[in-house]
């Protein structure tokens, strides 16, 4: 998309790390984020609701990050010998306390109140209709934010005395630091738009909560921000991804930890957003600083993703003979060490190369050396972008059924990943070759439908691209 008919966001990029386990990114296997207060406060806890069962009563736990609390309510509800609900704020109205006595289950032996979001709003009915929790047949805890606890203390002062006990909870940093290292190491899941938008929620928490225990200018912290960053970059969100890249560059360039081989990562990946972000020559030169960087640490498959990454900057300007030379140069180090999926990608690419130069039967022939890696390697991304790619080859062609099956093929396995973007573009893309052979009528209703898809997913420029394109 973009000034060319070919270009994609995001572009296909290397293997996903492994995925950790469903949950809360493997967070639960962890030991308790506390020291020995934290320890004792959780004990407390535990005996409080114990003892008031079947009785009603007020409970306060204040804590500093969304994941510590969500270890800790799983924590609790292991410990105690009994049913505990929890009950997302959020969904509630403004006047909390009668909704929590009618949704509240009468076989529950503790309630726990999360996400309280507006405590200026809420403030006034918990202060003066407190005497409603007197109702419920068990002890409420209201979990809310370290930082609100002043707040609460001041809106609403008759609430705060009348609660029973507080417990405060507060990260224990070497806890943070193994989470962390985990997330690094092993990556989170990113293989649906659902997946990625969790990711980057969880990147965003450690990273702050990194922060809170001073470790925020960490070797650490740079991986996160850079594999934040390329989460960001797949979701299309490209200026969050941008800054995200910088912080981490700006950290390995200053830190004394600095690292060679991260250093020529976040370059890399910077350099992909900035082509997203049409900053050519900022991309290329970020791409060439990385790969001196893995050429001097001896990383082949660096050296290789981002000789791949130089040629599509080369291809979209349509400097077809220095993308075939970069092109070149990368599938011989994807195949010498072995990486399937760079070698299937890099196939595509040239396959797209040819196509444009209208050397149709060699760009055929390297569509289907791709396809099949891909489908031996599970890549149904690849597969789906280089069947939408043969679709426009055949349509060029003149081979119309096949074209409309192949592009429907593309869009089927689009759908199926789940991204939206991509079925857009490969209805974008097919109408915009029907333009351009003068069907300006058959290229319509697939320029629409992209430019409505586009503008449904917050993509306004490229939707209007589309339209553009549909009233010609």
């Amino acid at each position: 998309m973009g000034r060319t008919s070919d270009r994609r966001y995001p572009v296909v990029e290397t293997a996903p790390p492994p995925f950790l386990p469903e949950g809360s990114a493997g967070i639960l296997a962890e030991p308790l984020a506390l020291d020995a207060e934290g320890l004792e406060a959780l004990h407390s806890l535990c005996t409080a609701l114990t003892s008031l069962r079947g009785h009603p009563g007020l409970l306060l736990a204040l804590y500093e990050s969304p994941l510590l609390r969500d270890r800790l309510i799983a924590e609790t509800a292991a410990r105690l010998d009994g049913r505990l609900q929890v009950l997302d704020a959020r969904k509630a109205p403004p006047d909390l306390l009668p909704w929590l006595v009618s949704v509240a289950s009468p076989e529950t032996d503790a309630l726990f109140v999360v996400n309280l979001q507006n405590i200026s709003v809420a403030a006034q009915y918990l202060n003066y209709r407190r005497e409603i929790l007197t109702q419920l047949p068990c002890p409420v805890v209201f979990w809310l934010p370290y930082d609100k606890e002043e707040e609460l203390h001041r809106l609403a002062p008759d609430f705060w005395a009348f609660r029973r006990q507080t417990f405060v909870f507060r990260l224990f940093a070497p806890w943070v630091l193994r989470v962390s290292q985990k997330v690094a190491e092993t990556g989170a899941r990113a293989e649906t738009p659902e997946s990625r938008r969790a990711s980057i929620s969880l990147y965003r928490q450690l990273l702050s909560d990194l922060e809170h225990t001073g470790a925020g200018k960490t070797l650490l912290a740079a991986r996160l921000r850079r594999q934040l960053g390329d989460l960001l970059r797949r979701e299309g969100l490209w200026n969050e991804s941008r800054s995200e890249l910088e912080q981490a560059l700006a950290i390995l360039e200053t830190s004394a930890e600095g690292d060679t081989w991260e250093r020529a990562e976040a370059l890399h990946s910077f350099g992909l957003t900035l082509y997203y972000l049409d900053e050519l020559d900022r991309a290329l030169a970020s791409y060439a600083a990385a790969l001196e960087l893995f050429r001097a640490v001896g990383d082949r498959l660096g050296e290789a993703n981002t000789l791949k990454a130089i040629g599509d900057v080369h291809n979209f300007r349509k400097e077809m003979d220095q993308a075939l030379a970069h092109y070149g140069q990368a599938l011989e180090l994807f195949r010498a060490v072995g990486d399937r999926l760079g070698e299937a990608n890099t196939l595509k690419a040239i396959g797209d190369v040819l196509r444009f130069r209208d050397e149709y039967d060699q760009a055929l022939a390297h569509y289907g050396q791709a396809l099949e890696l891909f489908r031996a390697v599970g890549a149904r991304l690849g597969e789906a972008n280089t069947l939408a790619s043969m679709s426009r080859l055949a349509l060029r062609e003149g081979r119309e059924e096949e074209a409309r099956a192949l592009l429907q093929q593309a869009v089927d396995r689009h759908v199926a990943i789940g991204s939206r973007y991509d079925v857009a573009a490969d209805l974008g893309n097919f109408g915009l070759v029907l333009r351009d052979m003068g069907r300006q009528e058959e290229a319509r209703p697939y320029l629409l439908q992209a430019a409505e898809i586009f503008a449904q997913i917050g993509l306004s420029e490229l939707a209007a691209q589309m339209l553009r394109a549909a009233r010609a």
